[in-house]
């Protein structure tokens, strides 16, 4: 039996508060956001969101609140540890192992150690000869996500380290939002605000999701799908 066209097509819409705005007007509502979000959501700021976003000033005050401090807090380990590399890059150089050839020497300290592994994953693939794993250094011990970012980035023209360092960083700034969010559900806000910066602050996360590692993607991702269960 063949089905019979419907004569006229209720057409499909979507919510006014996540349908995608001009180029001009989107851009507009991007630096009022930005401005919110840094000095403060002010009436004038507030009339402008609400009239392109569709969403009351209630809502706007909260997604101020949820993005704030996890953003605030990634933004000011980021130039902490980059601040830290450069120095440290300047007064001792380059790691003793060395680094790849894609690692600026100003960043080598975010470039030594594991990443050179990664890096060398990325441009040939994984050791094929495996009798002598137990006695020698080989790149079988590490997991493929990271190498094969990199390997993606390098094919279509991007340096495989900036890749790696971006990506690192993008999946902690995942694991503090998540984490906020998380936390806030249990203890409430302001008990997440603080657990954000303590998180952002505490040594071992804010250094290793800096580096060119799996640290920070895999603290997001963990965050996330907790965040998701929850």
């Amino acid at each position: 039996v063949r089905a019979r066209a419907a004569p006229r097509c209720r057409r499909r819409t979507t919510p006014h508060s996540v349908r995608f705005l001009g180029r001009r007007v989107y851009l507009g509502v991007v630096v009022t956001l930005a401005c919110a979000l840094t000095t403060g959501l002010s009436l004038r700021r507030a009339g402008v969101l609400t009239t392109h976003l569709h969403v009351p000033l209630r809502t706007l005050q909260r997604w101020r609140r949820w993005w704030l401090v996890p953003v605030v807090a990634w933004l000011a380990t980021r130039v902490a540890v980059l601040t830290a590399t450069v120095i440290t890059a300047a007064l001792w150089g380059v790691p003793e192992r060395g680094v790849g050839s894609e690692v600026p020497r100003q960043l080598s300290p975010l470039g030594g150690w594991d990443t050179t592994w990664y890096l060398d994953i990325a441009r040939g693939g994984y050791d094929t000869f495996t009798p002598l794993v137990r006695y020698f250094y080989t790149n079988l011990a590490f997991f493929p996500l990271l190498p094969s970012l990199m390997a993606g980035a390098a094919r279509v023209g991007i340096n495989p380290f900036a890749a790696a360092l971006l990506a690192a960083n993008l999946g902690f700034l995942v694991a503090l939002c998540a984490f906020h969010r998380l936390t806030a559900r249990v203890r409430g806000e302001d008990a997440a605000d603080l657990a954000t910066w303590v998180v952002a602050l505490v040594p071992p996360w804010t250094v290793y999701s800096g580096l060119a590692y799996t640290e920070g993607i895999v603290l997001g991702l963990a965050v996330a799908a907790a965040l998701a269960g929850a």
